[in-house]
C-alpha cells in the first residue's frame, strides 16, 4: 500500500465537455453531415447527386452496410439489402416489406412482386429465396456502376442517392432527406 500512487481526477463540468468536443472537432476530427443545410453545400434547396455522395462518404453512412475490404460482392450486397428491407427483423420479407422496397432499392427498374421471387409460394421470402432471385435479376448491376463485380462505398453512396430521391427529380428536397434520415436510424 505504501508504493501506491493516488491520482486525483477532477470532475468535468459541462464547459469542459463542450470545450473538449469543440477542440476535437476543430483539430481535424471528421465532419459529420447530419442536417439538410450541411448536405446542400451549394444552398440551392436541393441536394445534388455529387453533394449527396460526398456527404454520405464523409458521414461514413456506408458503415451501416458493413463493407468488407471497402466493397460488397453480389452475395454480401443481397444479404445486406435483405436485412435492410426486413423492417421487423423477422428473418422474412412480407408483401408489405418487399413490394415497395424492391422498387425503391432498384430505382424503379426491377418490377417484381413477391410472388415472382417466392419459390415455395407461402407468401413470404426467406433470405435464401431473396438472394437467389436477386442474383438472377439486374438489381446488383444497377448498383455496380463500374462493372467490377463489387459495390464500393462510392457506388453505394450513389445508389443511396436514388433511394432517397423519392420523386425521381434528380435532387433531394428537405422532405425526402428527412424521410431518408428517419429510415436509416
Amino acid at each position: 500500500m505504501r508504493n501506491m500512487i493516488h491520482i486525483r481526477v477532477p470532475r468535468m463540468n459541462i464547459f469542459s465537455v463542450v470545450a473538449t468536443v469543440f477542440f476535437a472537432t476543430a483539430c481535424g476530427a471528421p465532419k459529420v453531415y447530419s442536417d439538410y443545410a450541411t448536405w446542400d453545400r451549394n444552398t440551392d434547396k436541393g441536394i445534388q447527386r455529387s453533394e449527396f455522395v460526398d456527404s454520405y462518404l464523409a458521414n461514413n453512412n456506408a458503415k451501416n452496410w458493413q463493407l468488407e475490404s471497402g466493397s460488397l460482392n453480389r452475395l454480401k450486397f443481397t444479404e445486406r439489402l435483405f436485412h435492410r428491407m426486413d423492417e421487423n427483423n423477422s428473418g422474412t420479407l412480407t408483401v408489405d416489406e418487399f413490394n415497395p422496397k424492391i422498387k425503391k432499392f432498384s430505382f424503379g427498374m426491377v418490377s417484381a412482386s413477391i410472388s415472382s421471387w417466392d419459390t415455395d409460394d407461402n407468401g413470404i421470402l426467406v433470405r435464401d429465396e431473396f438472394t437467389a432471385a436477386a442474383s438472377k435479376s439486374k438489381l446488383f448491376n444497377l448498383w455496380d456502376t463500374s462493372g467490377d463485380n463489387s459495390i464500393s462505398a462510392k457506388e453505394l453512396a450513389g445508389g443511396m442517392f436514388y433511394v432517397c430521391d423519392l420523386n425521381n427529380d434528380h435532387h433531394i428536397d428537405e422532405n425526402e432527406f428527412k424521410a431518408w434520415q428517419e429510415s436509416i436510424n
